[in-house]
């Protein structure tokens, strides 16, 4: 086997496991966004929110290209 191949597997597992623990903290997500707009948030509330949402959008990102290199990477044409 080549090394792409088996990078591409473990991109694959990698992938799958952080698409997991994405769908297990989505309720997490959905109470720190919905702090935001409570009835006064606090700069502790709003800075909380924020960072959660650019922690998820870097594990989106991180979780689409692992997705893609396994992809590409375990198919017949591996480079």
């Amino acid at each position: 086997m080549r090394t792409n191949k088996i990078l591409g597997y473990i991109f694959l597992v990698l992938a799958i496991l952080f698409t997991l623990s994405m769908l297990g903290r989505i309720p997490q997500f959905v109470g720190s966004i919905a702090n935001l707009f409570a009835d006064q948030p606090n700069g502790f509330e709003s800075g909380r929110a924020f960072g959660t949402f650019l922690g998820w959008i870097i594990q989106i990102a991180l979780t689409v290209a692992l997705w893609i290199y396994g992809i590409r990477w375990t198919g017949k044409k591996a480079r």
